[in-house]
């Protein structure tokens, strides 16, 4: 009786765009008779999540500061204060809008880069103010300032 088992490698590769991986793993992996191959797909990451909370906090408190409502970032007739809770709702919407994700734990790790982009242009232009996305490379200039 012949028995069939699913193997999963991870390969990593130095090429440019996934469907260049892909051609490249299938080949180099001709020898294992391997019918399919798929991209691993890596879910937005803990450090994300965080820096996006920190980062809805930041943009609130600059909206506080400035006296701005809803009707600011959204471009639509409201007088509601912002919130953390608006800003978070705004960035899971715009993933939704670009990948049909109704969660941001359902974003890849490079969908979510993707949405901050959008966000931080969007809410950037509207604030005239960028607040930079939290990253492990702006907390590292912040202690060197100090």
């Amino acid at each position: 009786m012949k028995r069939k088992f699913t193997i999963t490698l991870i390969v990593e590769n130095d090429c440019e765009t996934v469907s260049e991986g892909l051609r490249k793993v299938k080949e180099d992996f001709k020898l294992f008779k391997i019918q399919d191959v798929k991209p691993l797909k890596v879910k937005r990451t803990l450090s994300q999540n965080n820096a996006l909370h920190l980062w809805c906090k930041q943009v609130n408190e600059e909206c506080k500061e400035k006296g701005l409502t809803v009707e600011a970032l959204y471009k639509k007739p409201a007088e509601i204060k912002i919130t953390e809770y608006i800003l978070k709702d705004f960035f899971r919407e715009t993933g939704y809008w670009m990948y049909h994700k109704d969660s941001t734990t359902k974003l890849e790790k490079n969908e979510f880069a993707e949405v901050v982009g959008v966000v931080e242009k969007t809410w950037a232009g509207r604030l005239d103010n960028k607040i930079p996305f939290p990253s492990e490379e702006l907390f590292l200039e912040s202690i060197e300032n100090i």
